[in-house]
């Protein structure tokens, strides 16, 4: 993993209880998807020292904000859940 992510990775098991908290503060729903994709990318391919997940209330509005903005994408993106 290049070190980009390896330092989200970091900041993220940090910071772990705080990101509901900073999705909600985005206050845009674009800004809320990048954020949740690339969350949702590093807990699907993250190293086993990356203790962060994706909160079941993360994962529906991630699934919420893919609907409404990359509709094309929601089967793709649950046929490979």
């Amino acid at each position: 993993m290049n070190d980009n992510l390896s330092h989200i990775e970091k900041l993220i098991d940090i910071y772990t209880d705080q990101v509901i908290i900073i999705i909600d503060k985005l206050n845009n729903n674009n800004y809320e998807y990048k954020l949740l994709a690339s969350l949702y990318n590093i807990s699907q391919f993250k190293d086993d020292d990356c203790k962060f997940t994706l909160t079941t209330e993360l994962l529906e509005k991630y699934s919420l904000l893919m609907y409404q903005i990359e509709p094309n994408n929601v089967v793709n993106h649950i046929a490979n859940v």
